[in-house]
């Protein structure tokens, strides 16, 4: 059975623009950045403190996707603070945060013209289950570099693996 989201694509005229973007303007980090075919490459990012992942690249006659709005939403802790401090680091937003009887969103663009929303629920505060911290330093301590064995990545494994 499906038990997550893998990672989610956004299209993109120019990689090394929207990579730039992605890492130093919204603050994620690099896990794969190779070739792919003659045209692209397969840029997968990481958000901070989430498991679902975020992939820069445009499917083959998806062009005319680029500069949509992405059916997608990021969530934050504090949707004044997170939209400042992007503000800041120069991304662009339509307007102020928008309170709803929901929660509060505000629309942002990235470097090839995507809209995205930017939410946070009502009275949300995030907390990470004791399953959620172990999976996520788990995750952190592993070596992104070496493939993952199945099962998952572990340093026990690794370590193992290479006596």
């Amino acid at each position: 059975m499906i038990k997550q989201t893998k990672f989610l694509s956004i299209p993109v005229r120019d990689q090394n623009r929207a990579l730039d973007f992605y890492t130093e303007k919204l603050g994620f980090t690099i896990i794969t950045d190779q070739p792919f075919d003659e045209k692209q490459r397969w840029i997968e990012l990481r958000i901070p403190k989430a498991e679902t992942r975020v992939v820069l690249f445009t499917a083959e006659g998806e062009e005319k996707r680029i500069g949509s709005m992405m059916p997608m939403s990021y969530a934050c802790e504090d949707i004044d603070a997170t939209s400042q401090e992007l503000k800041k680091r120069g991304v662009e937003f339509d307007g102020p945060p928008e309170k709803q009887p929901w929660g509060t969103y505000a629309m942002f663009k990235d470097s090839e013209g995507n809209r995205f929303v930017l939410s946070q629920d009502k009275g949300l505060i995030f907390k990470e289950s004791a399953a959620v911290r172990r999976r996520r330093r788990r995750f952190d301590r592993c070596d992104l570099r070496i493939p993952q064995l199945r099962g998952g990545c572990s340093t026990r494994r690794l370590r193992r693996r290479s006596q």
